[in-house]
Parts: C-alpha cells; structure tokens; sequence
C-alpha cells in the first residue's frame, strides 16, 4: 500500500506572524448593516414640488394663453418739418397677414384672398421719442394718425402741438398707441380684435427594468437590508429601483427636447416602435421664458437681481416666486447678499457668557423691489451622476417660478404655471409611472427562470404663462 503524501505537521512560528495555529480557518467578519454613503438617491425636485397634474386623452396637448390687448406700433419715418405730416412704414413684425384658404368651408371663393392687419388705426393719439435728449414726460412728441393705407404698408400723422416736429426713425423703434380720438359727430374707429396664442406640447415615454435570474433568487448577501431579510429580492431593493425609475421620469420632464432628426424617427418606425417626443421644462424656458444672465465675473450683484424685478413688473410676474437653482448658484448669492450688508461686514451683536453663539449665513428668501424670492436647491442640479457630473453647468443655473396659483377668468379656475400631463389607459389607469412584477416561469412561454421589475411612464410638462417666469444661467463672458 502507498504512503500517504507528507505533511510536515506543526511547525516554529514564523517572524512575521505573531501566530499560527488555525490561520487558514480565521473568521473574516463582515458587519450585516449595507451603508448607503450617497444616501437617499431618489430626486425630490420638479414632480414632487408641482403637485398639479392633469390627464390628458392623447399625447399631444395644447393649451391657449390671451395675448396683450392693448395694441403697440412699431415703424421707420423719415420725420417731416414742424407742423408738418410723416410717413410711417410699419415693420413686418408688426403686421398680421390672414390668409383665407379658398375655396372651402364655410366661405367659398374662386380666388385666395390674402387680409393684412394692422395695430394702428385713423384716429389714434401716439407718442413717440425725441430723437435726441432724455426720453422722460414733457420731451415725447404727440401726434394723430389721420390715414391708414394697407397696400403700402404706412401711415401718415400730424404733431398735435404748434411748432412740433416729428423726428426720424431709421431703425424700427416701437411707438406707443394712447386712445383713438373722435370729433364731434365724427365716424368710430376701425374695429379692433383681441388675439389668443397657441402652445403645443407632447408626451415623452421612459422605461426601466429591474432583474433578478433565478439563481441569483437562490442566493443569499453577506448584508442584511432594512426588511432584516438577507436575500437580494426584498422590499428594499424593490424601493430603490422604483427611486431609479422616478429619477429617470424627472430627468425625462426636465430636460427632454423634441427630437427633429427624420433619421432618427425614421429608425424608430421601421422597428414598428415610434417615439412620441415633446419639450420638457428647461427646453421649453428656454424658448419662451425670461432668460437672465449673471456675469461669469462678478456672479449675481443686486443690481442684476433688480434687473429680474423690473422685467417680472413689466410681464405680470407674480409677487412670490420659488427660485430653485444648483447649489453653486445659491452659494454666489449667499455671498452677494452677504457684501450688501453693511459693506461686506456683519454685526454678531452682544452675547451672554453662556450663551450658543449661531449665526446664519444663508438667505431662505430674498426681497428685491416688492418681488420675493425663496431659495430652494435642486437636488438633480447637483447630483454628481446626472446633471451635477464634471463639466455641466447646472450648479450655476436656477429657474424662477411664480408661487402662487393663476385665476382662470373665463372658467373661474385656479392653475399652476407648471403642471404634469400624463396619459390613462381605456380603464383609466394613471400611466405616469406603471409598475409591474413579471415572473419568467409563470409567463414566458419557455419558462426561463427570470423575474423582472417593469417601469413605464407616459407623461409631458406643461407650461403656462412662461412670460412670468425666468431662467438663470451664467453668461458665456
């Protein structure tokens, strides 16, 4: 019979080890806690603060805004000598051209009949600037419209005042419209109407999946989650995918474009799965809200913020307004406000011996020219794996957003200036996020062991009133 192979048995401690005995059996401890060093991971922005949410029955959405009512010229003039009568040309984008499309319902024609529209009517009293000097009350210079000639696109006025003369405009200046005067037993004016404009918006759609093979649900982790179970698939995994999921919906209703790539859309439907795409809230601020730059150079200064006052008097901003912005944002404004106070010096006060010393250096709300201004940071502005990663500019931008809710005038209702639109489905389920568990061996035709975690989100942003509302970024110089 052989001998069994040799084994040298106990053996002199070595130098380098303060022992021996049992080393290939020593006990790696591993704690069952799994620390979470990033925390919460789930966004609370955008969704969560603008609670308004309405269904909508297809995916394309359009609501309607009034448009100012009070009519404004905008022309060119050659001016004319004291006393004496000028010619207006009015700029294009002051003239509405109206195009009837005949012959069909409900007018019929044999001809395509084009109708231009004009702000200015025979009979308005306008101001217009001097041409030189301060543009302030007693240097304006009052003149009546006494004909309209379409065709040509102008319009002829009189000074109002003996020895008045109306000076030269060689670039298209806006001209402001008083009232339309009428003499005694005079004709009316021409009719005036009042105009609505039209906002389009769509839906985007997201997906997320989450799964688990069926030998994975068979093992088990060295940690022990917040369920005290310590197998992978438990209510909190469960939990942290679907914060997965809402982030992905938050980002999609931020910063999703409408995408104009024919290639791309094109690609899409040949895989019989065509994209619905539409503007999210930064894209759709962008285009149409107040965009305020702040200098790379000096950051915010009160001057600047000033600035956001005046235009929000001028569009009907609201008086309370939630400015959510990145981190870095906030911190140039803490400083700015900060070098306002008393020159850049701030007075701790007298303190009793045993009394806590504390003393705030951030501002919650900021008060500028009757306008207010609370502070609030966006957490996906400053998420390194999003929006805060190396290189993006979002922790020095922010968005202005009026607090209070919009009356309605002709329904009586109260409306938020950002709302969600989500889709239902024919049995009317919300589909802004539907969530489904999948389980492979009941439902896959092979019974393949596989079971999956399904996010879906069918939803858009909606913005009204963008005029009153403002996006900050940091200027380029």
């Amino acid at each position: 019979m052989a001998d069994l192979a040799y084994t040298p048995g106990g053996q002199q401690v070595a130098n380098s080890a303060n022992f021996l005995d049992y080393y290939s059996a020593l006990k790696i401890v591993r704690d069952d806690e799994l620390a979470y060093p990033f925390g919460n991971q789930r966004f609370t922005d955008l969704v969560d603060l603008f609670m308004d949410r309405k269904q909508a029955d297809g995916l394309q959405y359009i609501h309607f805004e009034r448009d100012r009512n009070h009519p404004k010229i905008k022309a060119t003039t050659a001016g004319a000598g004291a006393g004496a009568a000028a010619t207006f040309t009015l700029d294009a984008s002051a003239i509405n051209t109206i195009g009837y499309n005949s012959p069909s319902p409900p007018y019929l024609s044999t001809t395509t009949s084009t109708l231009k529209s004009f702000p200015v009517k025979a009979g308005d009293v306008i101001k217009i600037k001097p041409s030189s000097g301060s543009a302030s009350s007693g240097n304006y210079i009052s003149a009546k419209v006494t004909t309209v000639t379409p065709g040509s696109n102008q319009f002829t006025a009189y000074p109002r005042i003996d020895g008045q003369s109306i000076p030269a405009i060689s670039t298209a200046d806006e001209i402001i419209i008083e009232w339309n005067e009428i003499g005694n037993g005079g004709n009316l004016p021409k009719p005036q109407s009042l105009t609505v404009s039209e906002y389009e918006n769509s839906m985007n759609q997201c997906a997320y999946v989450a799964e688990l093979k069926e030998h994975g649900d068979a093992s088990r982790t060295w940690y022990t989650d917040a369920s005290g179970q310590n197998t992978v698939w438990t209510p909190n995994v469960l939990r942290e995918h679907l914060d997965e999921a809402l982030n992905a919906r938050e980002l999609m209703c931020l910063l999703a474009e409408r995408v104009t790539n024919n290639a791309l859309t094109n690609l899409a439907a040949d895989d019989e799965a065509e994209i619905t795409t539409g503007n999210g809230l930064i894209p759709e601020m962008l285009a149409r809200a107040n965009i305020f730059e702040y200098s790379a150079v000096t950051g915010p200064t009160y001057n600047w913020f000033r600035n956001i006052a005046q235009v929000l008097a001028a569009q009907k901003g609201a008086e309370y307004n939630m400015f959510l912005q990145g981190q870095e944002l906030r911190s140039k404004i803490n400083k700015m406000n900060l070098n306002e106070l008393q020159g850049g010096t701030i007075s701790l006060g007298q303190f009793q011996g045993d009394a806590d010393k504390f003393i705030s250096l951030s501002f919650k709300r900021i008060e500028v020219d009757g306008y207010y201004f609370d502070m609030k940071t966006m957490p996906s502005f400053v998420d390194l794996q999003t929006l805060g990663a190396s290189g993006f500019g979002y922790p020095r931008e922010g968005m202005i957003i009026p607090e209070r809710q919009v009356r309605d005038l002709e329904t009586g209702g109260l409306t938020t200036p950002v709302r969600m639109r989500y889709a239902t489905d024919r049995n009317g389920r919300d589909l802004s996020m539907r969530t489904t568990y999948w389980d492979g061996f009941e439902s896959d035709p092979n019974g393949r062991g596989i079971e999956q975690l399904r996010f879906k989100s069918l939803c858009g942003i909606q913005l009204i009133g963008a005029n009153r509302c403002g996006y900050v970024r940091q200027s380029q110089t």
